[in-house]
């Protein structure tokens, strides 16, 4: 037995659980059959819950930002978690590319057993 664990939303209210395993019922119902009525109407409550959804989210934001209109920590909490953006990334201390470069030539360099000027005489 796999347990999923979801996100537990705020917004998502029960109006929009019914409605979303009522979508999921007409989806499996809809691929069972290719039936072109079923999509009709898989597609009609598809776009009925997505609006739904759409407006239900708009409206707790809309609430939860109008209450922390005074508050502007908790405003830009409020717009950080709808933007997603979280706090810039830690980057890797810069290294400019010529010694890295020279130490691998010199690693190779000791590596071969062949004296350096006897390998170019020999290329060219």
């Amino acid at each position: 037995m796999t347990i999923t664990l979801r996100h537990n939303y705020q917004w998502f209210d029960d109006e929009l659980l019914v409605a979303k395993l009522q979508l999921r019922k007409l989806e499996l119902i809809n691929n069972q059959s290719g039936l072109t009525v079923d999509t009709q109407i898989f597609d009609a409550v598809a776009k009925k819950y997505h609006v739904d959804r759409n407006r239900t989210k708009s409206a707790y934001y809309n609430k939860c930002t109008a209450d922390a209109a005074k508050n502007q920590a908790t405003l830009f909490k409020i717009a950080d978690k709808l933007l997603h953006s979280s706090s810039a990334p830690i980057l890797p201390s810069y290294v400019p590319p010529e010694p890295l470069a020279t130490g691998k030539v010199n690693t190779i360099l000791a590596s071969l057993s062949t004296p350096v000027p006897a390998l170019i005489s020999a290329l060219f």
